[in-house]
């Protein structure tokens, strides 16, 4: 008897324990819990509202341009998982109408002088460069309260993102205001989150993703059309300005971290020798070749913080070090290197 109940009590004191365990989780993680919710209760709520790709191609209202890229999707989609590797599963079989709004913001930010990205650390993503936010005010908030810690920040909108393969992505209707190129190559550096993502590595996941969908596009672009076709012509001279804007770019950037590195001690100096690069990136930015010289022509107007950069290198910064690799151990082929992630 005494031992049934001894074992009794062991039972209530573990429950206890685990309860208070729980609790002192819930208290100390309140925020990030808080925070989870509402950014499930924003991607339910679009899933929620989506439209069947075959309801929204019985329309007679689509346009034509649209109707021809959504009728292109099965098409990307069955190429990017015989020829690339990737799984694109049930992802974009469904629509999004935004109506003219934006429906995600990203907030990055970094130190003032050093580009050193700050990082979120999350349940199963590990630690990320960027925080989403459904809703702008609570991006706001946060972005307000970095700000009063010193950091450089930056809250952007976000054209499109992946739920990993969890969930069915859908097309957003802004999505379909891009042209034919940019529009594959979307589609695919999104297809390639929902078949490889590594914990708390954004910035491979994101140089890998830029680097598929640039080259993987090319490669469906060259298959559909061929490669003579305007579509394709008009894709490289997109793609050519993205590579010499990327190598700027990038060299610029470690210029600037060499400079942060190399401060003076006088640090009345430091805003003034910030502020002067920057300019000077502006100003040799449209000293290069593009195609097409308006295609950067916004940057001209931005005002200019670290988080540009950093932001930058997260997507461009190893796309030298990636194509070697796929040359040297994957004789040229994105389909051996995604598997031999993939394991």
């Amino acid at each position: 008897m005494a031992s049934k109940y001894l074992q009794y009590n062991k039972g209530k004191i573990s429950l206890f324990l685990i309860l208070s365990l729980v609790g002192v989780f819930s208290f100390w993680q309140r925020e990030m819990i808080g925070y989870l919710w509402m950014q499930g209760k924003g991607q339910l709520s679009i899933v929620s509202n989506t439209i069947p790709l075959d309801d929204v191609l019985k329309s007679d209202t689509i346009s034509a341009k649209n109707r021809f890229l959504l009728e292109l999707i099965p098409e990307i989609k069955s190429f990017s998982e015989k020829e690339l590797g990737l799984t694109p599963g049930d992802n974009y079989t469904s629509y999004y109408q935004q109506k003219g709004k934006p429906i995600l913001w990203a907030l990055t930010a970094c130190p003032p002088y050093s580009l050193e990205p700050y990082k979120w650390s999350f349940p199963i993503l590990g630690e990320l460069e960027y925080k989403g936010f459904f809703e702008k005010p609570l991006g706001d908030l946060e972005a307000q309260k970095l700000q009063n810690q010193g950091f450089d920040i930056e809250l952007g909108e976000v054209s499109a993102w992946s739920t990993l393969g969890i969930l069915s992505d859908p097309i957003l209707s802004s999505m379909l205001e891009l042209d034919t190129g940019k529009f594959v190559r979307l589609l695919v550096h999104e297809l390639t989150h929902a078949t490889v993502y590594i914990s708390s590595d954004a910035v491979f996941n994101e140089n890998m993703a830029t680097y598929i969908g640039d080259k993987g596009a090319l490669q469906f672009l060259n298959q559909k059309f061929g490669e003579n076709s305007p579509v394709v012509q008009r894709y490289k001279e997109t793609l050519q300005d993205i590579e010499l804007f990327s190598e700027y770019t990038v060299a610029y950037s470690k210029s600037i971290d060499l400079l942060y590195k190399s401060l003076p001690s006088d640090s009345s100096m430091w805003p003034i020798l910030k502020q002067r690069s920057f300019k000077a990136y502006k100003n040799k930015l449209f000293l290069l070749p593009f195609n097409d010289r308006k295609r950067y022509q916004n940057v001209q107007k931005l005002a200019l913080n670290n988080t540009f950069f950093t932001g930058f290198l997260m997507y461009h910064n190893q796309q030298d070090s990636i194509q070697k690799l796929i040359k040297e151990l994957h004789a040229g082929s994105i389909k051996n290197w995604v598997e031999s992630i993939k394991g």
